[in-house]
């Protein structure tokens, strides 16, 4: 019973889809490797293969699973704090607070 991480849950907050980041684990990393040992002790070349499997294995599956985990963090970054275009801004050009903030105005660097 697996949630869909587009769904809401609990308390209607978005969720990290755990089971997408465990599915790319178990085929990237774990299937490989299983099937790499029990290929060395069937074909009696232990440890070679699961070595040479788990050099490739091992950063494939850290890639894989971080860029997982980045879009689903992606996701509920859109859903908690959606973009907003810069024409949808309110900017208020008639406050002065006396204040001059050009920094190159050396008026601004040395007030006599």
């Amino acid at each position: 019973m697996v949630q869909d991480s587009t769904k809401r849950t609990g308390g209607d907050q978005p969720r990290i889809s755990v089971w997408r980041l465990s599915k790319w684990m178990f085929f990237a990393l774990v299937l490989p490797c299983m099937l790499a040992i029990v290929f060395d002790v069937v074909a009696n070349t232990w440890p070679y293969g699961t070595l040479l499997v788990a050099c490739f294995a091992f950063p494939i599956a850290g890639i894989l699973v971080m860029r997982a985990s980045l879009q689903e963090l992606q996701k509920v970054i859109d859903e908690v704090a959606p973009e907003t275009p810069i024409e949808n801004l309110e900017i208020d050009d008639e406050t002065d607070d006396g204040i001059d903030y050009d920094l190159n105005n050396d008026s601004a660097r040395n007030p006599t």
